[in-house]
């Protein structure tokens, strides 16, 4: 069917499914999940435990084909998959080190061009030592879809989101489109 790659995860795997159609109501970009169960010689070995339920989530890869899909009328843009599963620091902390980026935040496309000039434009702005208070809203209005960040915000609060993400602190596994 033309998938190059297969996303599944196996732990927490129904609150995942479940997140993902409650931020697709909401309106919040995020991965698609559907419940599937994986057999190995007719036997499912999904346990009953962590969430799980039998069954595996089937997760959409974060990839241009996911860019293209959640922001159609603006997929020329990178995305980068925060991740930092050992200390949690992908926070958008401002750094003049480039390999902080590549390290921190990978890009899932556009990986060819080897630019972090919009994400790290966009921390040096969330920045308080590189930005001033007086024009901290103008810098911050100008690299990001406030509405949009609200959203996800609030989303992530009402759910009661307790994975590690931007929204819940400390920061990791999280995706971030610009």
């Amino acid at each position: 069917n033309g998938e190059v790659d297969l996303s599944l995860n196996g732990v927490y795997s129904a609150d995942e499914v479940i997140g993902s159609a409650l931020a697709a109501r909401a309106g919040v970009p995020a991965q698609w999940a559907t419940p599937v169960q994986v057999r190995v010689n007719n036997v499912n070995h999904a346990s009953s435990t962590q969430g799980m339920f039998g069954s595996y989530s089937y997760v959409e890869v974060e990839d241009q084909t996911f860019v293209t899909s959640h922001f159609p009328t603006d997929d020329n843009g990178n995305y980068y998959r925060g991740v930092d599963g050992v200390n949690h620091n992908a926070s958008l902390q401002y750094s003049t080190d480039i390999t902080s980026y590549e390290t921190l935040y990978p890009k899932e496309n556009n990986k060819e061009a080897n630019d972090y000039t919009d994400l790290i434009n966009l921390t040096k702005a969330l920045d308080a030592t590189q930005t001033p208070d007086a024009s901290f809203a103008a810098a911050v209005n100008g690299k990001i879809d406030v509405k949009e960040w609200r959203r996800y915000f609030a989303f992530n609060v009402l759910v009661g989101n307790g994975e590690t993400a931007l929204a819940t602190r400390p920061a990791d596994d999280d995706g971030l489109y610009r």
